[in-house]
């Protein structure tokens, strides 16, 4: 699936009706023009690869492809509610965070967007509010639809839950619309559902009460559970009436029986979480301090606890470089220019050990 947006040669060259030239760049493209591809660190999936109990059950239930999935999304939706802890209904569920993201921002009232306090981020929201004809406001006290991303990818920021409430609090307007995506999130740890703004039923009621501001809170499961290929997320609402009007305007059948039953066995799999847990902190803090001993001049940067690290390398020259070594090594990773305008910077994902030693031999060999 090429994009001319992305640079890379086959894309440029691409004929396909399918490239729009005003999408942003995503990581885990590159993965399909890397000819000795070993792994792909462009893309913030999680350490531990496919949960290989589920991948066994879609090997034993592969015929459920000949019947059509539940028009209300179950059992998945009652599953991913028990297992989120949710103690009403509204809750949906869609074809990864992206058909979801665009459903709320075309349906939400019109009016200028923000992205929250975030210097940069995930850029599939703003692009939706463009498609939209959404304008950035240049104060988020004046926007009518606030969307960001906590914690945020790709620069790896985290403002605390009583931090988020705060700025919610002081910056989203009397009947504005807050979108807040916390996708990397579970990579807290186990008290992750402890910390996220969902678990604040009483204070969003109360938000929506006493002030019209509704709050939505978006996952992507395909991350953390490592299937991006699959495609499924989810969006909690705040009320009755936002669930109802989302529902009315959703794609049928959107939510595939192969991505349900996948998330259905991960949310189960205690042992999986617990593992990713416990190694992604390990490893990021060893290969952050590999990186910064063999390039010292290198700022890495994003909490301790997350999937990746954003690498600001002080040069347009070395990161462009960076990512051409990576490439060329069968290790793709993301540069920061193209989507995000920061081409001073490389996103790279933790992997194991042994990968990670393939791309730093290459940026030693390379770079140095």
């Amino acid at each position: 699936m090429s994009n001319t947006a992305n640079g890379d040669s086959m894309s440029e060259q691409s004929s396909s009706a399918l490239v729009v030239e005003d999408k942003a760049f995503h990581g885990g493209q590159d993965w399909m023009t890397t000819e000795n591809l070993i792994a792909d660190f462009s893309v913030t999936t999680g350490i531990m690869g496919p949960c290989e109990e589920a991948l066994s059950f879609l090997d034993g239930n592969l015929h459920k492809i000949h019947h059509y999935p539940a028009l209300d999304q179950e059992p998945y939706r009652s599953e991913l509610r028990s297992w989120l802890g949710l103690k009403h209904d509204n809750l949906l569920m869609g074809n990864g965070s992206s058909e979801l993201i665009d459903l709320i921002i075309r349906l939400a009232p019109s009016g200028p967007y923000s992205v929250g306090p975030n210097e940069v981020q995930y850029k599939e929201y703003e692009n939706s509010c463009h498609r939209y004809n959404r304008e950035l406001a240049t104060d988020p006290k004046a926007a009518a639809l606030h969307v960001f991303v906590n914690p945020t990818n790709p620069t790896g920021e985290y403002m605390t839950l009583e931090k988020t409430k705060r700025y919610i609090e002081d910056n989203c307007r009397n009947g504005s619309y807050v979108v807040l995506d916390e996708s990397m999130l579970p990579w807290f740890g186990p008290r992750w559902r402890e910390v996220s703004v969902y678990n604040q039923a009483d204070w969003i009621q109360s938000m929506l009460a006493e002030r019209g501001v509704h709050i939505i809170v978006i996952h992507s499961w395909t991350k953390i559970f490592c299937c991006t290929g699959l495609r499924i997320g989810s969006i909690i609402l705040p009320c009755r009436d936002d669930f109802d009007l989302m529902r009315k305007f959703m794609v049928p059948w959107n939510v595939n029986v192969l991505a349900g039953d996948y998330l259905s066995v991960c949310m189960k799999n205690k042992e999986y979480m617990q593992q990713t847990w416990d190694i992604t902190g390990q490893l990021r803090r060893t290969q952050k301090q590999q990186l910064q001993t063999e390039f010292p001049h290198w700022d890495v940067k994003g909490e301790a606890f997350l999937s990746w690290m954003w690498i600001d390398t002080k040069s347009e020259q070395e990161a462009e470089k960076a990512v051409r070594v990576a490439k060329e090594w069968g290790c793709p990773i993301r540069w920061g220019k193209k989507g995000y305008g920061r081409p001073t910077h490389i996103r790279l994902a933790v992997r194991k050990p042994e990968l990670f030693q393939t791309l730093l031999s290459a940026f030693k060999q390379e770079l140095k």
